[in-house]
């Protein structure tokens, strides 16, 4: 069974990989419901898990990703304290630094890595539960041919 958690933080990382590599070329410059789109993004939350981090409707969210509407002052600082990063760097149009979204990668990457270990174990406890039921099987199988007449 695929882990839908993992199988969302690697899309998140090749997206921003991808983001990335624009970014390196200078082909980028955002701006605010833009970054907002890729930040909440990279941050692996979708629009209603950050409505409610903000006390704010998805609608809300919405809204200002398709830059109809725009946050509020006090918004803008939770957003800023949220994706630690600055209200300025938030709001003008230019790209979001390289230090911002590494720093989101390497957290995203060390998830993955916890999830991939958990994975591991559990693997692992299911291989040796069914190689137990099949040495047990063997056994009477074995008993079966050699004393039963």
């Amino acid at each position: 069974m695929v882990d839908i958690r993992a199988l969302r933080y690697y899309n998140c990382i090749r997206y921003l990989k991808s983001f990335l590599y624009l970014k390196l070329k200078g082909m980028i410059k955002l701006k605010f419901n833009e970054k907002l789109i890729k930040l909440r993004k990279a941050s692996g939350l979708s629009q209603e898990e950050l409505g409610d981090k903000l006390n704010v409707a998805r609608q809300t969210i919405s809204k200002w990703e398709l830059g109809e509407t725009t946050p509020e002052m006090d918004k803008l600082g939770e957003l800023s304290n949220l994706f630690e990063i600055s209200i300025d760097e938030l709001v003008k149009d230019n790209a979001i630094p390289n230090t911002i979204i590494k720093e989101i990668d390497q957290r995203k990457v060390e998830s993955l890595y916890k999830d991939s270990q958990n994975v591991k174990s559990v693997i692992k406890t299911y291989l040796i539960m069914g190689f137990g039921i099949l040495m047990f099987f063997g056994i009477i199988v074995i008993y079966c041919l050699f004393f039963v007449e």
